[in-house]
């Protein structure tokens, strides 16, 4: 072997080793990625450095640092509130933040056991007493899903829920400015008086259904009545044409065709020479007859009278519907509408047996822990159609200023739709009649 043979063997050894040297990266990119341009890794999605040995944590929102514009915040590892671990790619958060991206507020010491952690968003909309909140309130800051606070349960306060509310009452130097009449003249003179709220429900037609009302007592603890039912009032008259049906123990309402064929409609003869039926405006006989049976429920006493057809004259209404009565006994069936009154002689109790201004006072007297132990109710306004009821806080234990009790349309039915769809037309109004604070 030559020199010029061997020094040739050599250079190639060599060049074929450099050129194996250049194109390896850094530990194989540890697996997780692939060797690029220059010997560099490129490395897969949640890994980085330069071999790709690292895991990349979670982003979120990033709690310090400057705003890219108003209030939008660039998104940052660990939200900028605390340190990937590379070998685990887990956020170690700062104290008082949590989450997989360090995204979340802590809670006060997890709310003490006496409440519940809620969301800054959230909390805004919550009505309930002791947040206060309102339905049409929004929150919609970059952290409305990140800002987070404690809400109490009934009985305790304070910023991590620990501390506990004491009972509270009437402040007896605490009063209201009345006027009196004296010596011709109106006189300001400072009066106590028990608080009354409004109940107010109202519908285009006669209402049937049920309602529940909701009381919040002094340590916030919210409490529902039973179903309390709206019906028509004993001795309520309704003149209407209605068929009735022997099979299915019911009378139905007759549409404006079916009534067309009764005395109601009158016959008239128009310019043309042909016959046709008028109805004057607002004449009953032009109308639908649904929901004749609105305001009616099971258990009520009907008399019914005026038609010739029924053998009968007292029947129970076993169920009822806008356009339908069904009763006991049935009823002979009759081929047209007829003319006929119905009248309520005694309400029945239905699947609810509060009814009415009675309804309200026992439901509310009979909540548990006697939450509130007397209340006086009266009726304002009786129609079908329409009722008011005054609510005064007359006892001791329920002095001073009052939270408004809430009404909940449960099933009602005003003038053959759902009052649910119509809010307007339930109202309950924290009138406060010379209430103390």
């Amino acid at each position: 072997m030559t020199t010029t043979t061997t020094a040739a063997q050599f250079l190639c050894l060599l060049l074929c080793t450099l050129s194996y040297v250049s194109a390896t990266c850094g530990d194989q990119c540890s697996g997780h990625g692939s060797c690029g341009k220059k010997d560099k890794c490129v490395c897969q999605n949640g890994y980085m450095g330069i071999n790709c040995a690292g895991k990349v944590c979670l982003f979120g929102y990033a709690w310090s640092g400057v705003p890219i514009s108003n209030d939008l915040r660039a998104y940052a590892e660990c939200s900028n509130a605390g340190i990937c671990d590379r070998k685990t790619g887990l956020c170690d958060c700062n104290p008082g933040f949590t989450g997989g991206a360090c995204r979340r507020l802590v809670c006060p010491n997890q709310c003490s056991g006496h409440g519940t952690c809620k969301k800054i968003g959230d909390l805004a909309r919550d009505v309930s007493p002791l947040v206060n909140g309102r339905l049409d309130r929004k929150y919609d800051l970059f952290d409305k899903n990140m800002a987070q606070s404690c809400k109490c349960d009934p009985g305790y306060v304070g910023p991590d829920c620990s501390q506990r509310t004491c009972a509270r009452g009437d402040d007896p130097l605490t009063n209201h400015t009345d006027f009196l009449v004296h010596n011709n003249g109106l006189v300001a003179v400072q009066v106590q008086s028990d608080e009354t709220q409004k109940l107010m429900i109202s519908g285009v037609h006669d209402l049937s259904g049920y309602f529940t009302l909701q009381y919040t007592d002094q340590f916030n603890m919210e409490w529902t009545t039973r179903p309390i039912r709206v019906e028509n009032n004993v001795g309520t008259t309704k003149t209407v044409l209605i068929y009735a049906d022997n099979s299915g123990k019911y009378f139905s309402g007759a549409t404006y065709e079916q009534k067309l064929l009764n005395a109601w409609g009158s016959l008239s003869t128009n310019a043309a020479g042909t016959t046709s039926y008028y109805c004057p405006f607002g004449d009953p006989a032009c109308q639908q007859e649904c929901p004749f049976g609105s305001g009616y429920q099971q258990g009520d006493r009907l008399s019914i009278t005026g038609t010739g057809s029924q053998t009968e004259t007292i029947f129970t209404v076993t169920a009822a519907s806008p356009c339908k009565l069904y009763v006991e006994p049935a009823p002979v069936t009759t081929s047209i509408a007829e003319k006929t009154t119905i009248k309520l002689l005694s309400s029945g109790t239905g699947v609810a047996p509060l009814t009415g201004v009675g309804g309200v006072l026992q439901s509310l007297r009979s909540l548990p822990n006697q939450v509130i132990p007397d209340i006086m109710v009266t009726e304002r306004l009786k129609f079908n159609s329409k009722k008011e009821f005054d609510i005064t806080f007359n006892h001791q234990d329920n002095a001073g200023d009052q939270k408004n009790i809430q009404c909940d349309p449960g099933e009602f039915v005003g003038g053959g739709g759902w009052v649910w769809n119509q809010l307007w037309s339930i109202g309950l109004f924290g009138g406060v009649v010379g209430h103390t604070n």
